[in-house]
C-alpha cells in the first residue's frame, strides 16, 4: 500500500486566506498604534491634517492589491476543489477580501484631510 501526498486542494483554507488573517491582525494593530500616537493640530495651524502619510497609504495600498490578486486567484483555483470543499473555501475567500476591502476603506478615511471646526 502507497500512501500518497494530500493535494492541495484539499485543504480547509485556501493559502491566501491562511495569509490574510495575520496581515489583517497585523493592521488592525497598525490602526490602533495610529490612533494612538496621532497629534491633533493646533488650533493656530493652517490647513487640514492627515492620520498617515502618502508613502504609508500607497504602501499599504500595494500590499492590499497584492494580497486581492492572491485572493482572486485562490478563489478561481477553489472552483476545482472537491464539492464538499468548495463552498467552504469560496466562502473564505470572500471573507477575507472583505476583510481586505474594509482595511483599504479604513486607511482611505485615515489619509482622508481632517479639518478642525467645520461639521
Amino acid at each position: 500500500m502507497r500512501i500518497g501526498r494530500t493535494p492541495a486542494s484539499s485543504f480547509v483554507q485556501r493559502p491566501s486566506v491562511t495569509a490574510t488573517i495575520p496581515y489583517v491582525g497585523l493592521c488592525g494593530i497598525w490602526f490602533l498604534w495610529i490612533l494612538a500616537t496621532a497629534r491633533a493640530p493646533l488650533i493656530g495651524d493652517p490647513g487640514p491634517f492627515r492620520l498617515i502619510t502618502l508613502g504609508q497609504y500607497a504602501g499599504v495600498s500595494a500590499l492590499n492589491a497584492l494580497f486581492v490578486v492572491f485572493l482572486a486567484v485562490d478563489g478561481y483555483l477553489a472552483r476545482k476543489s472537491p464539492p464538499g470543499l468548495r463552498r467552504g473555501h469560496l466562502a473564505g475567500v470572500a471573507l477575507a477580501l472583505l476583510a481586505v476591502l474594509l482595511i483599504q476603506l479604513g486607511l482611505f478615511h485615515a489619509w482622508g484631510p481632517i479639518v478642525l471646526g467645520q461639521g
